[in-house]
């Protein structure tokens, strides 16, 4: 297994705008940082800045997010051409309510718009959505069947969502272009989105397979998607709080070594 390119994820950071964000990746010690989109404020100045960032820092924008299928409509026309701009790999996308084909069509057309930029769009599983778990995801995915379509692993998602290590085991690992990493509780003691958007746990503070996922799907980029109410308030200074994560995810990577 070789060294992983390591990105914080933009919900670790939300408390700060996308340009300075890249900034606290690099100053926290990461490789890769994610990027958030805001239809409303992610102007074409944002996304300069963004770039400008990026340059001078040699950080990596892994992916950008979140694209989330409705029937009322997404942003995803813009996330992908913002993408393009600053160089991300990968755009996060759900299916939240929209209709199967609907979707299905849609994603592929998203995928057809990046394709020139050199980015795949990563699906997303999330046990409420329409795309609720890892074998729809799978075949969501295999009927989207543009070659820049894959499966996000969001390992939060893959233990709630009762998807297993062995389906895991049985999927292509090209399927997989990066992973989302967080840990939790053996089981949960949230309402899902509360645990989802506040209650993750430091990797190897839980009791998810984090070391099998990691050996399952090796050599990909890893982005630390770890929302937490605690961590925001016991480190509001986000470059600390980034340094905290990237502690912890080190010893987990080590034991997946």
């Amino acid at each position: 297994m070789t060294d992983r390119l390591v990105s914080l994820a933009a919900g670790c950071i939300l408390d700060v705008d996308p340009a300075t964000a890249v900034d606290v990746a690099a100053a926290a010690g990461y490789g890769g940082v994610g990027i958030w989109f805001d239809p409303k404020t992610f102007t074409p100045a944002v996304a300069t800045a963004v770039r400008k960032r990026l340059d001078a820092t040699g950080i990596v924008a892994v992916d950008m997010e979140p694209v989330l299928l409705a029937p009322s409509g997404d942003p995803g026309d813009a996330l992908v051409d913002a993408a393009g701009e600053i160089g991300a790999r990968f755009i996060l996308l759900g299916n939240r309510t929209q209709e199967h084909a609907a979707a299905v069509d849609r994603t592929a057309e998203l995928c057809r718009r990046a394709a020139p930029y050199g980015v795949t769009i990563a699906v997303e599983f999330l046990p409420p959505f329409k795309v609720n778990d890892l074998t729809s995801a799978l075949a969501f995915a295999a009927e989207v069947g543009e070659p820049n379509c894959g499966v996000l692993i969001d390992t939060l998602h893959l233990d709630r969502s009762g998807s297993t290590l062995d389906q895991l085991r049985a999927a292509p690992t090209s399927m997989f272009p990066y992973l989302q990493l967080a840990d939790a509780t053996a089981t949960m003691t949230l309402e899902w989105a509360d645990e989802a958007l506040n209650g993750r746990l430091l990797p190897g503070e839980g009791a998810l397979p984090l070391v099998d996922v990691l050996r399952l799907v090796p050599d990909v980029p890893v982005s630390i998607e770890l929302r937490s109410r605690a961590l925001m308030t016991g480190y509001p200074d986000p470059v600390e709080r980034g340094k905290v994560i990237l502690a912890a995810t080190q010893r987990v990577l080590a034991a997946a070594r």
